[in-house]
């Protein structure tokens, strides 16, 4: 690093200056006008020329002409014409990509002299020498381009010849035995044999000795590498494609690739960091890079571009020349004072033609075909080469020099693998790679897949997952869909499956799983390695674990122990057991350490050699430990929870001991339940009750006794001053003060004869009332009830007056008599009835007295009942009497007595009338016993005495009673109808002694003429008529 930033600094100091010598390894020294160039070129006025003619430089030795180009290039050309005094050496390119790797030529040579491969291809046949016996010329090798993204170690990267590798012994080779950039050999290639190459991720390459310089394999070399070395997992992809820097500062940790910013690039494969992106030939450099920043370039002029990137900081002038496929219009221009430089101006070769890098101004350099393009016409002295596409996606690996057909197109272009290569005279057949695969053009009979666990399928001729691999293969770059299964698994019928016991896998990927060896062991599933088995064990037959010497004895985590349900210490001779089994009762595993312990309560062991003690069965116990058996529970009762003993499965019931039946508690009455889902059982007496010994049912306690709560077996008698009285009480009352139990507590007794006990205190008897003497001195404070009252238990003892319509005639009643039917008795108190008077009987409630006659009524200034007013007749003198009042019917009144009708101008609607009602105005009631008014005709109004309407025109109208109408009188016309009290004249005398009849003529028209006048009568138009016919006769 500081040897690299020393040289920065350097270069710094030169882009201070823009005057330079092109292609020089010391642009800025120009001592006597003479630059020192690189190998190739010649110095000339300050200036580095390109040898011509394919031409080469001495090392050692200054070129400053042209005739100091008098050798080849080392490796691609050979001699065909010597150099002169005055012109260089010609140089011609090995045909067929074969390669001169052969000692520096003394003298011109022929194409023979090629005899190996450039790399990335492979020798299919050798070189022929030249025959002086019949004069046939030498033949190069021809070399094909390696297949499928493999190729050889050979490069001829470097622009100057290089040293080959230590320990190279070959040049060539018949195979292709290492990968191409951006690819790893995934397998040990045998000899002979074509590698086989895996594309690498996010952007690598592996070290596979393919195309970088001698200097980057000397590197690799001094960094520890063995090369070749062929890698065989992705995890050899170490170093950054062309184009890509190493951005990971941590040289411990892999590669992390990124594209170079901006258009810069690299010049091939490495782990450098960004300082490495420079730029292309076809750009010149502003701004060196620096450790943490790329080169600044600027890009040159179309077409034109530098034959070396010597990382010199210039301008436009820079871009010297013309790159591949373009032809030189204009040469560059060095800077001059202020004047900036100017790059090369260059025109693309017409008609598909190609050219090599240089200073051509002619079309006529561009002699070759472009890539992927054949030709059809060679150039001459003035025109460029004319040339055609290749056809189906074939293409071309280098510019084609020859006219030719369609036949050098023999590879397939980038994204077709060949299906069919080409012969003479038939091109090759291309099949586009399915998705998720791609080729680089060449001869590939397969497509690398982008997912770099997976493999191209001859068979299906598609990307595939590689066995010991699940998914589906990724469709796009540096993506996986294809996971290889981990260690401890392998693949089977598309699943990873964990390997099985005895068995392991230590590589992901594995297409099966390995079998322990003897005296080894894996236990349970999806095992990496196999372990050991300690000493004096050896390993099971199925490998799943080790197993003791002593056949007594089981191997378990690493160690010899007796197995559970035995005890003692492993014999370590496999003829002696040390291990017994334990007796009935007892127990051993890894809870006891091995030793042999007595099975606890609740549990128990048969037989000997138990690793654990059985839990007694539902409805039996173990009471003791060490127990070989179990004791069943007695009659109605279960197990408790530790199976120990045995309890009642009744809660109200108890047993001796676990083996005895059970009972019901005292105070509880059935039989104990004989299982959890029993409906039956023990069941308690409730407080009032008592266990009946006789029948064992629960009986209520007897008056003077109690029980206070639930289960009692007896009742209890009430103490002195206490009672209970009737059945089933569940306490005792306290007699009142002054107050004595009876014998039998059934009761309080008073001290007053005359009393009784109720309601927990003293009251007089019935038919007596007062308060009761509480002394016991023989009197008494309860006098008896007079008549016409009485007492009973309702009354508490005292005297209370009969109610209305009861009475009690004698003394000491205890209740009231109700009257008889006929009979009432008013008021309260009352020692007899009264009897009610002709017509009349007793009320509902027998208080008083009412009409036999529903129709009829009792004045109170008279004895008996009269007709209501409306009726007529005889008030009933019993229920069944046929006489009663009857009322009057519609139209008719009650007058003195019987029923009339009611007058003119008067009516009555209902029945039961004692008047009628006179018609309102407008109205009339024509006659008598009217049961309704009539409404006057329009016209009209009432009559005085509402017996009739009177018309409102009374001079020429008169009212027709019997149709109820207003009419105009005879000789009259008009609508009497339309009358009203202000507008009263409606009809008019009918004209010229007309007539009419009464009612008849409406309008004057009705009015007619007397039958008598009808013949001698005429109108003034019947006259006029006549006399006009008689004029006109005369006429």
């Amino acid at each position: 690093m500081k040897n690299y930033i020393t040289c920065l600094l350097i270069l710094a100091l030169i882009q201070l200056s823009y005057q330079y010598c092109h292609y020089s390894s010391d642009p800025y020294n120009y001592e006597d006008d003479i630059c020192n160039c690189l190998p190739g070129f010649y110095t000339q006025n300050r200036n580095c020329f390109l040898c011509p003619y394919q031409s080469f430089t001495d090392y050692f030795a200054i070129a400053k002409q042209a005739s100091d180009c008098s050798i080849c290039p080392y490796g691609p050309y050979y001699l065909t014409v010597a150099a002169t005094s005055v012109d260089s050496a010609t140089c011609s390119k090995c045909p067929n990509n074969s390669i001169n790797f052969g000692e520096l030529p003394i003298g011109v040579q022929d194409e023979s002299v090629c005899q190996d491969c450039i790399a990335g291809y492979y020798k299919i046949k050798d070189a022929i020498s030249p025959s002086n016996d019949n004069g046939n010329k030498g033949k190069a090798a021809q070399c094909q381009k390696c297949p499928n993204n493999t190729s050889t170690i050979i490069s001829d990267s470097d622009p100057m010849p290089q040293p080959l590798l230590p320990g190279t012994d070959t040049l060539s080779s018949t195979y292709c035995g290492t990968c191409a950039e951006g690819f790893y050999a995934t397998s040990q290639v045998s000899p002979n044999q074509n590698a086989n190459c895996q594309i690498c991720p996010n952007n690598t390459s592996a070290i596979n000795g393919m195309d970088i310089s001698m200097k980057s394999r000397m590197r690799i070399l001094q960094r520890g590498f063995v090369f070749p070395q062929l890698t065989y997992t992705s995890k050899d992809c170490i170093l950054c494609l062309t184009g890509f820097y190493n951005a990971e500062t941590d040289r411990k940790k892999p590669v992390n690739c990124q594209k170079c910013p901006g258009n810069t690039t690299t010049n091939q494969v490495s782990t450098n960091g960004i300082f490495s992106c420079t730029c292309s030939l076809n750009q010149y450099i502003t701004a060196l890079p620096t450790p943490t920043s790329a080169a600044t370039c600027v890009p040159c002029p179309t077409g034109s571009g530098k034959l070396y990137n010597l990382n010199v900081v210039g301008d436009e002038s820079t871009c010297d020349v013309c790159l591949e496929g373009y032809y030189l219009i204009t040469p560059y221009q060095d800077p001059v004072g202020d004047s900036p430089g100017v790059g090369a101006q260059c025109q693309i070769c017409p008609k598909n033609s190609y050219s090599t890098p240089g200073t051509s101004n002619s079309p006529s350099s561009c002699s070759l075909c472009k890539p992927n393009y054949y030709m059809t016409k060679a150039a001459d002295s003035t025109n460029s080469a004319e040339c055609q596409s290749c056809p189906n996606n074939t293409g071309t690996l280098a510019p084609v020099s020859q006219v030719g057909d369609a036949t050098q197109c023999t590879v397939c272009v980038a994204g077709y693998y060949m299906t069919q290569p080409y012969q003479d005279g038939v091109t090759a057949q291309c099949q586009q790679c399915p998705a998720g695969s791609n080729t680089n053009p060449g001869i590939n009979t397969v497509c690398y897949c982008y997912d770099q666990y997976a493999s191209w399928s001859a068979t299906q001729n598609s990307c595939q997952c590689n066995p010991g691999s699940v998914g589906s293969p990724a469709t796009s770059l540096n993506t996986q869909g294809c996971t290889p299964c981990p260690p401890g698994q392998y693949f089977s019928a598309g699943v990873c499956v964990d390997c099985p016991a005895g068995t392991y896998s230590s590589s992901p990927g594995s297409t099966s799983c390995t079998k322990c060896t003897s005296g080894y062991f894996a236990t349970g599933k999806g095992n990496t390695s196999c372990q050991t088995c300690p000493n004096l064990t050896v390993s099971l037959d199925d490998f799943t674990g080790c197993k003791c010497v002593d056949t007594s004895a089981v191997f378990v985590n690493g160690n010899c122990v007796c197995p559970d349900g035995y005890e003692g210490t492993p014999s370590s001779s496999s003829g002696t057991q040390g291990c017994n089994a334990c007796i009935a009762g007892q127990f051993s595993n890894s809870s006891t350490s091995g030793k042999c312990t007595a099975c606890p309560t609740g549990k128990y062991s048969q037989g000997t050699g138990n690793t654990n003690c059985k839990q007694c069965d539902i409805n039996t116990f173990a009471s003791n430990t060490g127990s070989s058996s179990c004791d069943q529970c007695g009659s109605g009762s279960t197990n408790n929870a530790d199976f120990s003993g045995c309890s009642c499965i009744d809660s109200n019931a108890t047993q001796t001991d676990s083996k005895s039946s059970c009972t019901c508690n005292s105070g509880f009455v059935g039989s104990p339940k004989a299982s959890q889902s029993s409906q039956s059982g023990c069941t308690a007496c409730v407080a009032g009750q008592e266990v009946n010994i006789d029948t064992g049912l629960c009986s209520p306690c007897a008056a003077g006794r109690y029980s206070s709560n639930s289960a009692n077996q007896s009742c209890t008698q009430c103490s002195a001053g206490q009672y209970a009285s009737g059945t089933g009480n569940s306490s005792c009352s306290s007699c009142p003060s002054g107050f004595s139990s009876l014998d039998d507590f059934s009761g309080c007794k008073c001290n007053d004869t005359n009393a009784i006990f109720a309601n927990n205190k003293c009251i007089c008897k019935q038919g007596y009332g007062g308060t009761p003497n509480s002394a016991k001195n023989g009197s008494t404070g309860c006098t008896i009830c007079p008549s016409g009252q009485y007492s009973d238990i309702s009354t508490q003892g005292q005297c209370i007056a009969c109610p209305a319509g009861t009475y009690s005639s004698n003394t000491g009643n205890s209740s009231c008599t109700q009257c008889s039917e006929g009979q009432y008795a008013s008021g309260t108190g009352n020692s007899s009835c009264q009897s009610c008077g002709s017509t009349l009987t007793n009320t509902d409630d027998f208080s008083g007295c009412k009409c036999i006659d529903l129709n009829a009524n009792k004045p109170v200034s008279n004895p008996s009942c009269v007709c209501n007013s409306g009726y007529v007749g005889s008030p009933a003198t019993s229920k069944n009497s046929q006489l009663s009042c009857t009322a009057c019917p519609a139209g008719q009144f009650a007058d003195s007595g019987k029923c009339s009708p009611c007058g003119v101008g008067t009516f009555s609607s209902g029945t039961a009338n004692s008047a009628c009602t006179k018609c309102l105005a407008g109205q009339f009631a024509n006659g008598t016993g009217n049961t309704k008014c009539q409404t006057c005709a329009p016209g009209s109004t009432s009559t005085d005495d509402f017996s009739g309407c009177k018309c409102y025109d009374q001079n020429s109208v008169s009212w027709n009673a019997s149709n109820n109408i207003c009419q105009c009188n005879t000789n009259y016309y008009g609508d009497a109808s339309k009358a009203t009290e202000t507008q009263k004249s409606q009809c008019n005398p009918c004209p010229n002694s007309q007539t009419s009849k009464a009612g008849d003529a409406k309008t004057e028209k009705d009015c007619q003429v007397p039958q008598s006048q009808q013949n001698t009568q005429f109108s003034f138009s019947q006259i006029l008529n006549v006399s006009i016919l008689i004029f006109l006769i005369i006429l």
